[in-house]
């Protein structure tokens, strides 16, 4: 690999991973690692149960790795990472919470590092995630792609394995789904 020391964390992470989507392994072990310290020192500050803290971290590498063809390297990294992680934490705050409300993870403010992206960084609110982690993983994953990681129809469908029509009618569905969700739970966005 060339010199990365000019190259911000997440510029070098894109950098790793459009290698290691090439077949680089070494790389991509590296990446792994790198990140695993990075989510680490990010979940420690939103839990303190050192067990969970652990627990929680190799779900999270497990999702990065399992979504690792769907990050575009067109796209900033750290959005693509953060928004993983977001999901991976939330549903875990969700369980020690038990349906309580809690404030949205803001995980772009423990990251110094700004993007000209505006879906990945958009504040959404908890009934709006509530309505989202209530949807079929195969929804749930087409409304990240699409509301939350600002991808476009065609670039969703390319990353789901799936058409341009049939992505369009499960996000047709998902919404549907939220907003009924959003409406039998009183969530304030329920229009």
């Amino acid at each position: 690999m060339a010199d990365t020391k000019s190259l911000t964390r997440g510029q070098n992470w894109a950098r790793m991973m459009t290698l290691a989507q090439a077949g680089d392994a070494a790389v991509y072990e590296r990446l792994l690692r790198e990140i695993a310290s990075y989510v680490k020192s990010l979940v420690k500050r939103k839990l303190r149960d050192l067990s969970q803290v652990d627990d929680l971290c190799q779900d999270i590498l497990l999702a990065t790795h399992k979504a690792r063809h769907t990050y575009d390297s067109t796209r900033p990294f750290m959005p693509w990472l953060h928004a993983i992680v977001r999901f991976r934490l939330t549903d875990q705050l969700r369980k020690i919470y038990k349906g309580k409300r809690f404030e949205e993870l803001d995980l772009e403010s423990d990251y110094h590092e700004t993007y000209s992206e505006g879906p990945a960084k958009e504040d959404i609110d908890a009934s709006l995630l509530d309505a989202l982690h209530h949807l079929p993983e195969k929804q749930r994953h087409v409304v990240q792609l699409l509301k939350l990681e600002g991808f476009s129809v065609k670039e969703a469908a390319l990353a789901t394995g799936m058409s341009e029509s049939a992505l369009k009618v499960s996000a047709h569905r998902a919404y549907k789904a939220m907003k009924l969700w959003l409406m039998k739970t009183g969530g304030n966005d329920a229009r």
